[in-house]
C-alpha cells in the first residue's frame, strides 16, 4: 500500500491536540466527570445518580451530535494544518488534488432514531458539506466523501483513500472521525440495551467523546512536499462478524481474527507479530468474548508479548472515532519512539458486525 501518514489531529478529553493526548493516554490519565443531564440507579440507593462519563469540558458544552460534530472536526482539522504546514486555500492545485473522507457512526441505526431510509448521502448534506464550506478549502465537491461504519469506518476509510490515490489524481487524503457517546439519544440507547456502566453493571461501557484525523498521501507526494513522515501504512483489511452484538449470537472473534491474518499476510510481516495491539475494547463483556477469542485463534500469529494499548480506558467509548484514535495514537509513539516496535496492529469492531484491522509501519 503506497500510502503514509504525514500529519495528525486530535481533541480527547485529557488533551486538545494530539500530542497531549497521545501523552496522556500513554502516561494513563483519564477525567471521569458526572454527566448530570443523564441518571441511572445506585444498586446501594436504588435511587438516580448522574452517570459518569468522558466529556471534553470547556469545549464540547452546548453543542450536539452534528454540531458538536462540526467542533470537533474544525478543530483536528486545524490542527493538522498548523503541524503538517499544509497551504492556505490559495493553493488551487494542491487542494483540488485532495479528498477528505468523514468516519460517523451508523447512518440507519436506532441510536439516533432512524427511520431507516438514509443513506450517506444524509450525512453529507447535513455535516460533510457545511463543514467543508466553514474551512472554505477549494477541495472539490466531488473529493468528498463519507463512510458510516461506526468503529470499522477508519479501516473501510484507508482502503477508500488507497482506491481514491491510484485510480484518479488525487494525491492526498484527510481522514477525519469524529463522535460522542454522551448525547442524550445515545445515553438513552445504551441504557435501554443495558450497556453502560453502573454500580450494578460493572462490565458495561463509560461514554466519551473524541474527535481525530490523519492524513495520508502517496509516498511521492509527501516526499514532493518535504512534509514529515510519521508512518506507512502497510495494510488495511475489512471483515464481517455474524456475531455481532445485536444477533444474540456469542462473539467469539473470527471476523476480527480473519481481518488480523489478512492485515498481516498484505504486509508481509515476520510471524509472530511482536509489537503493539491498539484496541477499542470498551469494557464490554462481548468486546472482552471477542478481543479474547481472536487472541486464542491468532496464538501462533501473534506474540503474547504484544502489548495491548486501550485507549478507551482514558477517553472511555469513543465510537467512531476510536479508530482514527488509534492510527494517530500509533504515528504518536513511532516519532516518539515508545513503541514496542516497527510495527502497529490497530483494531477496530463496530456493534453490528463490521470489523478492520490495520498494520502502520515506523517511518524508514
Amino acid at each position: 500500500m503506497d500510502l503514509v501518514i504525514s500529519g495528525i489531529g486530535m481533541i480527547t478529553s485529557v488533551g486538545r491536540d494530539a500530542a497531549n493526548s497521545c501523552a496522556s493516554i500513554r502516561a494513563g490519565l483519564s477525567r471521569p466527570r458526572q454527566i448530570d443531564y443523564f441518571e441511572v440507579i445506585d444498586e446501594d440507593t436504588e435511587e438516580g445518580v448522574p452517570c459518569i462519563g468522558y466529556p471534553i469540558r470547556g469545549y464540547s458544552e452546548g453543542f450536539n451530535l452534528v454540531g458538536l460534530w462540526t467542533r470537533l472536526g474544525k478543530g483536528c482539522l486545524r490542527e493538522l494544518a498548523e503541524r503538517s504546514r499544509l497551504p492556505d486555500r490559495s493553493a488551487v492545485d494542491f487542494w483540488q488534488r485532495t479528498a477528505m473522507i468523514a468516519v460517523t457512526p451508523y447512518v440507519n441505526d436506532n441510536r439516533f432514531l432512524s427511520e431507516g431510509n438514509e443513506t450517506p448521502d444524509l450525512i453529507k448534506e447535513a455535516y460533510v458539506y457545511p463543514l467543508h464550506q466553514d474551512l472554505g478549502l477549494p477541495i472539490p465537491v466531488a473529493n468528498l466523501h463519507a463512510v458510516c461504519m461506526g468503529h470499522a469506518g477508519t479501516a473501510a476509510a484507508v482502503i477508500l483513500a488507497e482506491r481514491l490515490t491510484t485510480s484518479s489524481t488525487t494525491e492526498r487524503v484527510i481522514v477525519l472521525a469524529v463522535d460522542s457517546y454522551l448525547d442524550t439519544l445515545t445515553l438513552e440507547w445504551l441504557a435501554n440495551h443495558g450497556r453502560l456502566k453502573t454500580s450494578a453493571h460493572p462490565t458495561g461501557l463509560t461514554p466519551g467523546e473524541a474527535g481525530a484525523c490523519f492524513l495520508l498521501e502517496t509516498l511521492a507526494a509527501c516526499k514532493a512536499r518535504k512534509a514529515p513522515l510519521l508512518a506507512e501504512v502497510e495494510s488495511v483489511s475489512l471483515e464481517k462478524e455474524p456475531n455481532h452484538l445485536f444477533s444474540d449470537q456469542i462473539n467469539r472473534g473470527t471476523g476480527l481474527s480473519r481481518s488480523v491474518l489478512e492485515t498481516l499476510s498484505q504486509a508481509a510481516v515476520t510471524l509472530p507479530f511482536l509489537g503493539d495491539l491498539i484496541s477499542d475494547h470498551n469494557g464490554e463483556e462481548w468486546r472482552a468474548n471477542e478481543l479474547a477469542g481472536a487472541r486464542l485463534r491468532l496464538h501462533d500469529k501473534v506474540h503474547p508479548e504484544s502489548p495491548l494499548v486501550l485507549p478507551c480506558s482514558c477517553l472511555g467509548e469513543v465510537g467512531a472515532a476510536s479508530g482514527a484514535v488509534g492510527m494517530c495514537l500509533a504515528a504518536r509513539a513511532f516519532t516518539r519512539k515508545y513503541s514496542k516496535g516497527d510495527r502497529t496492529l490497530i483494531l477496530m469492531s463496530s456493534e453490528r458486525g463490521d470489523v478492520g484491522a490495520a498494520c502502520l509501519k515506523r517511518a524508514s
